[in-house]
């Protein structure tokens, strides 16, 4: 990435679809690459790529009773890609790990704030691991999230657990936080208190239970 967004001729182009990657409907304004400018002072690169923009997004939000409502993480995670059609026949494959690791923040405008968040989860299984964290502080919101598939081979009689982890996961990448116009003119010190909700989810149901006797599994 680094190499690419160096280059001249091709390089704010790179830095155009990067941005769309995480706001599709993105009309870009500026951008920047700060180790860019690092890197012609013979400084070392840093070993997180850094990469800031300014734009407008239409129809980013949706008009909710008096609200306006918007999904954090504009993209999915990519859990979709490894939903199959159930029953399957054979064997499937993940063939490399897939990882996704990001943290996104948000700030409400003057005069409004966060009044609905989605409730934190963790969601550990026998295929992987996803995780949701929301927080609010004043009119600022910070979203975390990641997404962990290790490569594997699952059993035909075992997918079905798999897709029904994936769905949840899928569930989750829908919710979404909320803004409003506060009565108060945004005076209060925080517009939303984090209230520690959690997501509760019975872990069987993405677990394989093994029978002691056979070692044979059923889902």
């Amino acid at each position: 990435m680094r190499a690419t967004v160096d280059d001249p001729q091709g390089g704010p182009r790179a830095m155009e679809r990067l941005a769309a990657s995480y706001f599709p409907r993105l009309i870009l304004e500026s951008s920047d690459y700060p180790e860019a400018k690092e890197a012609r002072k013979d400084a070392p690169p840093r070993e997180a790529f850094v990469f800031r923009f300014r734009g407008r997004v239409p129809q980013f939000c949706r008009a909710e009773n008096g609200r306006l409502a918007f999904t954090p993480f504009p993209q999915t995670a990519g859990a979709q890609q490894f939903l199959c059609p159930l029953p399957r026949e054979c064997d499937f494959e993940i063939n490399g790990d897939h990882v996704v690791a990001q943290r996104i923040a948000y700030q409400a405008p003057e005069g409004w704030g966060f009044v609905e968040t989605p409730p934190d989860c963790f969601w550990r299984s026998d295929f992987g691991a996803y995780g949701l964290d929301v927080q609010v502080q004043g009119r600022r919101l910070v979203a975390s999230r990641f997404l962990m598939l290790p490569a594997q081979r699952v059993k035909p009689e075992h997918y079905e657990v798999l897709h029904r982890f994936l769905g949840d996961i899928e569930k989750a990448e829908r919710w979404s936080v909320a803004i409003a116009a506060l009565p108060d003119g945004g005076k209060t010190a925080t517009a939303f208190e984090d209230d520690g909700r959690s997501e509760v989810v019975d872990l069987n149901r993405y677990r394989i239970r093994h029978l002691p006797k056979t070692g044979k599994a059923k889902a």
